[in-house]
């Protein structure tokens, strides 16, 4: 898959290839947004066109402050979302650098410049995918500003227990530490890239390479880690203060990154009374 990061100030440059192109922040990349992929990709191989997808660098919180920008935290990384996109079948990922020029252009100027001006003959999205200055414009006004150029696909919301499925709904769950919920939203394990800091006999202090990444609520995690050395099981803890150390058998490197999927959350220690710490189930 090809990662292409565009600066919207220099948008001409970018050559137009005739695609399919799905549309979408897709932190997380869940699974409401597999669906809209899925659905390009039905499209991309019925027209025999390549997929492509456009996402952006950051967050508009993180462009223009709001009460919420600060707590603000991404489930995925650029990195993790592209690995992501790879494993669906995505040819192309365009990686707009979101900046206040871009979320100035009008929804015309979005249209010519980023969708036909890559050569976009389908453009899907989600339902309630937004464009334009202010985001005002909505995903059924794509066909007016297609001028012809483009056909448009609009993916209903999937949902689970009668809900949408959403990254806000995913990150509040991470964040109370019920993270098999929020894996069986994502169709995936919620991954962490961890950075490893110091070493103490098995266990590894490490830290957060996105440094905004939603971390677990405080706790024990059983974690499923990919490194250099192989991949193996382990256990995660997240302390009140956000440390992050990481006890697993496999000799860890401390140079090399930690690709660690987070799988559940241990049961809480209690004491029996007969005195011995149990299990809570």
């Amino acid at each position: 898959m090809r990662v292409i990061t565009i600066d919207p100030s220099l948008i001409q440059a970018e050559p137009a290839t005739p695609c399919v192109l799905a549309l979408g922040f897709f932190d997380g990349v869940h699974r409401g947004h597999q669906q809209v992929i899925a659905r390009a990709r039905a499209v991309a191989a019925q027209k025999q066109l390549p997929l492509a997808v456009m996402t952006f660098d950051r967050h508009v919180s993180q462009v223009f402050p709001m009460p919420k920008s600060a707590s603000f935290r991404y489930l995925t990384s650029v990195t993790e979302k592209a690995r992501l996109m790879a494993e669906l079948g995505v040819a192309t990922l365009y990686v707009v650098k979101f900046t206040p020029a871009f979320a100035g252009l009008a929804p015309q100027e979005f249209s010519d410049q980023f969708l036909i001006g890559l050569g976009a003959q389908t453009v899907v999205a989600g339902f309630d995918y937004t464009f334009g200055r202010g985001g005002k414009a909505t995903v059924a006004d794509l066909s007016r500003y297609s001028r012809g150029r483009f056909d448009v696909a609009i993916v209903d919301q999937l949902q689970a227990d009668h809900l949408k499925i959403s990254s806000t709904r995913i990150r509040a769950l991470i964040q109370d530490g019920a993270v098999a919920r929020a894996n069986v939203l994502l169709g995936h394990p919620y991954t962490l890239t961890l950075r490893p800091c110091l070493r103490n006999g098995r266990d590894m202090r490490t830290a957060l390479v996105q440094a905004r990444q939603q971390l677990p609520a405080p706790g024990s995690y059983n974690v499923r880690l990919v490194t250099h050395s192989g991949n193996c099981s382990g256990l995660l803890v997240v302390t009140s203060t956000g440390d992050l150390i990481l006890r697993t058998v496999l000799p860890l490197s401390t140079t090399d990154l930690l690709t660690v999927s987070v799988l559940k959350r241990q049961a809480p220690a209690v004491m029996h009374s007969a005195g011995t710490l149990v299990g809570l189930a």
